[in-house]
């Protein structure tokens, strides 16, 4: 059990020790519910937003990393599958920003 920004989210995971970090054993979907709750925060983040409207996506980016780290996914053992989400949400943010 996953809490990010007060949403509950169930998964079925095992949470195993190694050298002192947590990581979770999840499958892709586990992974792609909390990708996209810590997304979602990243975006509706005015930190995140440029002085001219625009979003900051280092920023975004960044706060993804951090939150899906804190959530306890291993960054270094889902980088690729991390790096396909953020490009895929990049480069579809406006056809993803109108289901939201």
């Amino acid at each position: 059990m996953l809490d990010i920004q007060g949403t509950l989210v169930y998964c079925i995971c095992i949470a195993t020790k190694k050298e002192n970090h947590m990581s979770i054993n999840s499958s892709h979907s586990a992974f792609i519910v909390v990708f996209d709750k810590v997304w979602k925060k990243a975006l509706d983040s005015a930190q995140n937003i440029n002085e001219d409207g625009s979003i900051n996506w280092n920023y975004v980016e960044s706060d993804v990393y951090i939150d899906m780290s804190a959530a306890g996914f291993d960054i270094v053992k889902h980088e690729k599958m991390l790096r396909q989400e953020l490009d895929f949400v990049m480069e579809n943010a406006d056809l993803i920003a109108a289901y939201f």
